[in-house]
């Protein structure tokens, strides 16, 4: 193995180990907006829960003057665009893993997983909703230019792993 190789599994090392720190805590973080929605919808007019020595104020508390409907729809629609977030740091931490352990990063399941990634952005991109305010949701109609570039980008870059993946099994073939 030479230094380069070293080099980007050493590098694909570390980048696996902080992506799944980030999913790790967006998972948390997903977990308590997904909470505090149901509590939002179920108990509206609750604004704390005690469990034995500990008080939980409900995010009711902070409104505002916002309705619980006002405060529970940006939620779902954050959570709903963190939930892209999530599955992409998932797609990116495998990518990251399998290229510390093989060695090589153009496997044909890391050119799949980032068309993946791709698709996810797209996906992404398209949702209509926007929040600026409690008492504002904006409708856009149409994608969200930069990141359907950037689903472009990275459709393009898995396009040329894939390309990689073919010139190095060839290459495997020959040895």
């Amino acid at each position: 193995m030479n230094a380069v190789q070293m080099k980007i599994q050493k590098t694909s090392r570390v980048v696996s180990i902080l992506t799944k720190i980030l999913y790790v805590f967006l998972t948390v973080l997903l977990s308590a907006e997904v909470i505090g929605i149901v509590w939002l919808i179920v108990l509206p007019d609750s604004s704390s829960v005690k469990l034995g020595n500990m008080t939980i104020i409900s995010p009711a508390a902070f409104n505002g003057g916002a309705s619980t409907k006002q405060m529970a729809l940006p939620l779902l629609v954050y959570a709903f665009k963190q939930t892209f977030v999530l599955f992409i740091l998932i797609l990116t931490h495998k990518i990251f893993k399998d290229i510390s352990r093989e060695y090589t990063p153009f496997l044909e399941k890391n050119f799949k997983r980032m068309k993946q990634i791709a698709l996810l952005l797209l996906f992404s991109s398209l949702q209509p909703f926007s929040f600026s305010g409690p008492d504002s949701l904006n409708i856009n109609i149409g994608p969200d230019c930069e990141l359907l570039i950037f689903a472009g980008i990275v459709y393009f870059f898995a396009l040329i792993f894939q390309y990689g993946s073919a010139l190095q099994q060839q290459s495997d073939e020959t040895l």
